[in-house]
């Protein structure tokens, strides 16, 4: 915390509002400051002409307010504690009227215009109460998004517990709910403890996400629905709720910027870690890639195929198939005794179970983990991107050993993909999968 509580009572008796109508203006200062909310005056709330996107406080100044290095120029603080406290020989803003004349007037400490790239708002008179008395609480324990408590942050989980897969949305239930006891009997993250709120998405996701939303959570952790709920997504994003970890294998990673990050590599990224292996597969047949379909020849030597070709080839007694999870069962039931087999995971193989354990169960648990680091990483006082920003600072972090994130500012994706190499069964062993 920048301040201190006297400090924050201090700058709030400079407002010329009741303490009711500040309680009233909280939020809405709020939505405004983080952009949740456009001002009134809409594409002309900035002297810019730009969208009404661009006119969030936060944008320049960062989601706590604490501004930030931006093309070289210094932007500043804005928290209350900073705008009246002196920054070297200029005193701090007085009052009210001169933060505000900062905001609509571009009107420095010193009676001098501020740098031009500080744009200059149209605020009404409850935008302008509202905003001021936000500025009082950003970037402290006071300024709490949805899911946050002075003891509690709420985790929202979107899994199937019933249905066909429910088998794995119970063992990555149990894998969370085993890691969130483990936290709150050290204590919880700053003196808060993680309650874990689920619903179940297998008959219709979009009911199960609203009454998440409902029962008010900060983010959505190791969830698991189909790559396609677009909507699934939207809405959360709307609602301005990260996805952190989701178990969903997707096509292509999730857009920069975006509100969801996955645990498990993208289709994408698992094709390009499998045709290398397959091309360098030992093999005196054919190769084939049992990824995606009707694709035709892929590379030099290697052919794309699909379920029937792969069933018909038990005359075929030698060649390498490569494949990801998702075709697993389709090549144990057309036997292909004699082929080498190069199966992609989204995930590195250190990931994979040992001896008895359940890898759903693991997933579970390393999804919630990677939460609780980003949390840890984030500070007692967070907003709803925290978790977000926080991730690239976990490069190298293993939720499971031997297997470490790999998020950037550009990658929304934990883990690498990697390729388990298996030879032919021995002559008179049955075994036909990996």
């Amino acid at each position: 915390m920048r301040f201190s509580g006297l400090i924050i009572a201090a700058a709030v008796a400079i407002l010329p509002f009741s303490a009711g109508a500040q309680a009233d203006a909280a939020p809405s200062g709020r939505d405004l400051f983080q952009g949740f909310r456009p001002f009134s005056a809409g594409q002309q709330a900035i002297d810019r002409n730009l969208p009404a996107g661009f006119a969030a406080c936060a944008n320049c100044h960062g989601a706590d307010g604490a501004g930030k290095q931006e093309g070289g120029i210094r932007i500043p603080p804005v928290d209350m504690g900073s705008l009246t406290s002196a920054r070297g020989a200029l005193p701090g803003f007085a009052a009210s009227t001169t933060i505000l004349a900062a905001i609509e007037q571009g009107i420095g400490r010193d009676g001098r215009a501020l740098r031009p790239m500080m744009p200059r708002y149209k605020l009404t008179e409850d935008e302008a109460h509202a905003l001021l008395f936000y500025l009082s609480l950003v970037g402290t324990r006071e300024d709490r998004p949805h899911g946050v408590s002075v003891d509690e942050v709420r985790l929202g989980a979107l899994l199937p517990v019933t249905g066909p897969l429910a088998d794995e949305g119970k063992a990555v239930l149990a894998g969370m709910r085993e890691t969130v006891d483990a936290v709150n009997g050290s204590g919880g993250i700053y003196g808060r403890r993680l309650v874990l709120i689920v619903e179940d998405v297998a008959s219709d996701p979009l009911p199960a996400v609203e009454r998440l939303l409902q029962r008010d959570v900060f983010v959505v952790v190791g969830g698991l629905w189909r790559a396609s709920e677009a909507e699934l997504e939207r809405r959360l994003a709307v609602a301005h709720v990260p996805v952190i970890a989701s178990l969903v294998v997707r096509d292509s990673p999730p857009a920069k910027a975006s509100w969801v990050t996955d645990l498990m590599a993208p289709r994408s990224e698992q094709r390009k870690r499998l045709l290398p292996a397959l091309a360098a597969c030992r093999t005196n047949g054919p190769r084939w890639l049992f990824l995606n379909e009707g694709e035709g020849e892929v590379a030099a030597g290697i052919e794309a195929v699909d379920g029937v070709a792969v069933s018909s080839a038990r005359g075929i007694k030698a060649g390498c198939i490569g494949y990801d999870l998702g075709r697993l069962k389709a090549v144990e039931q057309a036997g292909l005794e004699g082929w080498r087999r190069e199966v992609v995971l989204p995930f590195p193989n250190a990931v994979l179970p040992r001896d008895d354990g359940n890898m759903w169960k693991g997933l579970g648990q390393a999804a919630l983990r990677i939460a609780v680091e980003a949390l840890s990483a984030s500070g007692a006082a967070l907003h709803e991107t925290s978790l977000l920003e926080a991730l690239p600072k976990l490069k190298g972090f293993e939720p499971i050993a031997g297997a470490p994130v790999r998020f950037s500012r550009n990658r929304m994706v934990a883990w690498e993909p990697d390729v388990l190499s298996l030879e032919p069964p021995a002559p008179g062993n049955d075994e036909r999968g990996p």
